[in-house]
């Protein structure tokens, strides 16, 4: 017999969502559910916060956003993982919000948007001292200016993981 297990309270979860919405009345709120919503149920803590105000999701990995999308959801998608080369077509054509920083490949970004005669909105994480994902301040400007040349990333906004 298990001597730990874990268990999700749909109920309380709504609760504390609509405590949390009372107090950021006009702030758009992201579920964070990645890892399956660290075990609990990625889609049924989406379902439960897009009913309770959330505006969209925010997962891990591409493949997360593609059990986002498989399961019917159509809601903003934000990927919080570098995509790898690989993944990128399928990023693209499931029209994931993708980060991208100076290690991106870039090339294979617009190659996938592109050939999918689509527009890729991404996001531009901001390395604030995690030295794990992001381009740092000082390099920001060199950075916007390198995505000028690919037309079919669009600039959706920027994030940052605080250390």
């Amino acid at each position: 017999m298990p001597v730990s297990y874990m268990e999700i309270d749909l109920r309380a979860f709504r609760h504390n969502l609509r405590v949390i919405r009372s107090h950021l009345k006009n702030v758009p709120a992201l579920a964070v559910i990645k890892a399956n919503a660290y075990g609990h149920g990625a889609v049924e803590c989406l379902r439960a916060a897009l009913e309770e105000g959330c505006v969209g999701a925010a997962v891990a990995r591409v493949e997360e956003g593609c059990v986002v999308r498989a399961s019917g959801f159509d809601c903003p998608v934000y990927v919080l993982g570098l995509p790898l080369p690989e993944e990128m077509s399928v990023g693209v054509n499931e029209e994931l919000i993708l980060p991208v920083d100076d290690t991106t490949n870039l090339e294979a970004l617009e190659t996938a948007a592109s050939t999918l005669k689509k527009m890729v909105e991404v996001m531009l994480p901001i390395d604030t001292g995690m030295n794990r994902i992001g381009t740092h301040a000082k390099d920001l400007p060199a950075f916007l200016e390198k995505l000028k040349k690919y037309p079919h990333l669009h600039i959706h906004g920027l994030f940052t993981h605080l250390a």
